[in-house]
Parts: structure tokens; C-alpha cells; sequence
């Protein structure tokens, strides 16, 4: 346990920090802090550690900006490791194809615990939604329970979660699952994909 939090202490390799410090201690423990796209080459840690590589809603909106923080997660990030290195990803959700999106299973419906993600990586997931909607919730709570009763009363929530033109915030920032269940007018349920190039039916 002393040799864990010692590792915790010491190492830092954010990828959302604009410092860029090497340090080092006795038993060899590394890291970084970095800023995406500045580049970690030729770097190793022990520890990973990113925190909330999506800063707003117009990157998370970004094709080009979700495809960027993914490569250098997978291409940059995951490639500093060194044997038997642990990740630690802090971060509110935005889009159904922001960086946890990417990584959790395409089936994934909101539980916690050991989950074996699209990375290859077998990852321990904790997902604290503002109102608690499963029954085995990681907080133990019941589902309609809300966090920080003691903090927030119920219509402090109402902002988000009763408001319509606030569905897509309330889904994702607060309950951790992007992909709200209805639009405002119209949902996804209701478009299908065509091919174009097959011909016309007659009716």
C-alpha cells in the first residue's frame, strides 16, 4: 500500500496540464504532465492519469477533435507505458463518441465494476449519475435518488432534467449517457439510412 501511494503522490501524466515536468524519485517512479497535441515521446510512466480531455460542448461536437483525443490516448498515451502501468480516466461525458465512449463496449448500459472495453483493456468503471437510475448504483442509492440531497434539493435539478431543450445536457454531463432517449421534436427512431443508387420503387 506505502509503495501505491507513493506512486500516486509523485506521478502525474495528465494530458490536459500545460506544464511539462519530469520528475523522478527514488524508486524510479516517472511522469508527465502534459497538453494534448504537445507531444510525450521518449517519456515512460507508471501511472496515466487524464482528466477531462473534452473541455466544452464545441469540441465534443468535433468529429476532428474526437478523433484527435482518441489517437493520442491510443497512439500517444497508451505507448508511454511502462510494465504493469495503471490508467486513471476522470471525465464528464459530452458525446456518444467522446474518449470513454470509444473505449467502453458498444453494449454498455451504465454499470460499474471490471468491464472488458473496446481498448483490449479490462477497465474498473465507476459512473455516478446525478439521479440514480439502476439498481445495483455504485453509491448504493435507489433508482430517482438524487446526489447531495443534503446539498441540492430536488428543483435544483429541474433546470436540466425537466427542461426540454436542455434533454442532451441532462443525458450527458449528468447522467453519463450521451445519447439522450428522445430529441425535442423529433427522434433518431424516426430516420432510417437508403441506399441512393437502388432503384426507385413504384407505389
Amino acid at each position: 500500500m506505502a509503495d501505491a501511494v507513493a506512486v500516486i503522490e509523485v506521478v502525474c501524466a495528465g494530458i490536459v496540464e500545460v506544464h511539462r515536468e519530469l520528475h523522478q524519485t527514488q524508486s524510479q517512479h516517472t511522469g508527465i504532465e502534459i497538453q494534448i497535441g504537445l507531444g510525450i515521446t521518449g517519456n515512460r510512466c507508471d501511472l496515466l492519469i487524464l482528466d477531462d480531455p473534452v473541455a466544452n460542448r464545441e469540441q465534443a461536437d468535433s468529429a476532428t477533435i474526437r478523433d484527435k483525443i482518441y489517437s493520442e490516448y491510443i497512439d500517444t498515451a497508451m505507448t508511454r507505458a511502462k510494465p504493469w502501468m495503471s490508467v486513471i480516466l476522470i471525465m464528464t461525458r459530452w458525446h456518444e463518441e467522446d474518449l470513454v465512449g470509444l473505449i467502453l463496449p458498444e453494449n454498455y448500459e451504465g454499470e460499474s465494476g471490471l468491464i472488458h472495453c473496446r481498448d483490449g483493456q479490462m477497465w474498473d468503471v465507476f459512473c455516478i449519475p446525478a439521479e440514480a437510475e439502476r439498481e445495483d448504483d455504485v453509491l448504493g442509492r435507489k433508482p430517482g435518488d438524487f446526489l447531495w440531497p443534503e446539498f441540492w434539493p430536488r428543483e435544483h435539478w429541474s433546470t436540466w432534467r425537466d427542461n426540454p431543450r436542455a434533454a442532451r445536457t441532462w443525458a450527458a454531463l449528468f447522467q453519463q449517457r450521451p445519447a439522450p432517449y428522445g430529441g425535442i421534436y423529433f427522434n433518431r427512431e424516426m430516420f432510417q439510412y437508403f441506399n441512393a443508387d437502388l432503384p426507385r420503387a413504384d407505389y
